[in-house]
């Protein structure tokens, strides 16, 4: 969460002039000189994608002989039906032989369900997030750090027109994006005049 809030204020201060007098900081207009970057500039090509048929063995394996945390799951058509990431696999390990309460509201009893779920997974399927945030490959860098940061995702894949995937866009991407923001940010004498 930290993390996310770091970006968000470095974006922030990046698309701003900031000075400060007597230890004071004072945030005006963006700065015109730096250009916006695009997803497609910074993204990633995809380098796995899963199938929500496949096993979880054979889903883990492929990740971690990739050292990634996380890939879409496509369907027969090559749409992307839901994300897999290392969280969904350590909720998995964690809560295996785990005794599940089965009282309380609807929302409680929705999530016993879904953990339940999750613990006797075999396949992508049972584990998979289903999609519900993905970002186009025209969105700024900014939109897209900021809808990662609301819904907290480390990586979100990157959809066309016609919602195909075609890369994915993760923290790592947005930090080198905001690293390059930061290095070549006009000195601070130069913002204030």
């Amino acid at each position: 969460m930290r993390l996310f809030k770091a970006i968000q204020i470095l974006f922030f201060l990046s698309s701003t002039q900031a000075f400060s007098s007597t230890g004071r900081v004072f945030v005006s207009t963006p700065v015109s000189t730096l250009q916006k970057k695009h997803v497609a500039d910074c993204m990633s090509a995809p380098t796995v994608v899963l199938h929500p048929d496949q096993s979880l063995d054979d889903a883990m394996s492929l990740l971690l002989r990739n050292g990634i945390s996380g890939a879409p799951v496509l369907d027969d058509e090559g749409k992307v039906v839901g994300m897999v990431t290392a969280m969904d696999f350590l909720q998995k390990e964690a809560l295996e032989g785990s005794l599940l309460p089965m009282g309380g509201s609807r929302e409680q009893v929705q999530t016993y369900v879904e953990t339940a779920r999750k613990i006797c997974a075999q396949r992508v399927v049972d584990v998979m997030s289903p999609l519900v945030v993905s970002v186009s490959p025209n969105h700024t860098m900014q939109q897209a750090s900021l809808l990662m940061t609301e819904h907290q995702f480390t990586r979100v894949p990157v959809l066309d027109e016609h919602e195909n995937l075609v890369g994915i866009l993760s923290a790592s991407d947005v930090m080198q994006d905001l690293l390059h923001l930061v290095k070549n940010l006009p000195p601070a004498r130069e913002l204030a005049a």
